[in-house]
């Protein structure tokens, strides 16, 4: 099973509500997505939003990190020897941590299709579940007391 080709997207979510931290205001929510397709015909996704007053990475970096560094390195290679196609991702430039990670996902996507596994499954996890947190969004502090309150009444229901 080999890497056949690497096709990058962009996407852009409105929210709702404007995001605010301290670092910055989110209206859309805006993302790479990388699509892998294998000769035997699996396709594998991943995703790398563009954080760049956190990573440093853009939706332009992130895509032509993808598309100019990665895809000419990887296109060919077996997935079967992932580990190495991951040193060789890892090694190929400094930084680029969310496109890295995008392709990472990928490809962990397909190896466990192939393995006919989850992905959970597929690295060694036990639980189809997991816990997770919720980051409040910096408003008032009433509004964000009913955030908080109310992520509390969603997970005591169940």
């Amino acid at each position: 099973m080999n890497i056949q080709s690497i096709e990058v997207m962009r996407q852009s979510t409105p929210l709702k509500k404007p995001f605010k931290t301290a670092l910055r205001t989110v209206y859309d929510a805006e993302s790479v997505l990388v699509r892998i397709q294998a000769d035997d015909g699996r396709v594998g996704w991943g995703e790398a939003p563009a954080t760049i007053v956190i990573t440093g990475d853009s939706l332009d970096s992130i895509h032509s990190a993808i598309v100019n560094t990665f895809t000419p390195l990887l296109v060919g290679r077996s997935l079967l020897a992932y580990e190495q196609i991951l040193q060789a991702l890892h090694h190929s430039m400094i930084g680029s941590s969310s496109a890295k990670a995008a392709v990472d996902m990928a490809v962990y996507d397909l190896v466990a299709q192939y393995c006919g596994l989850p992905l959970y499954q597929f690295l060694g996890g036990y639980k189809d579940q997991i816990e997770t947190d919720f980051t409040v969004s910096v408003n008032s502090p009433k509004e964000m007391g009913k955030m908080r309150s109310g992520m509390y009444r969603m997970a005591s229901t169940s």
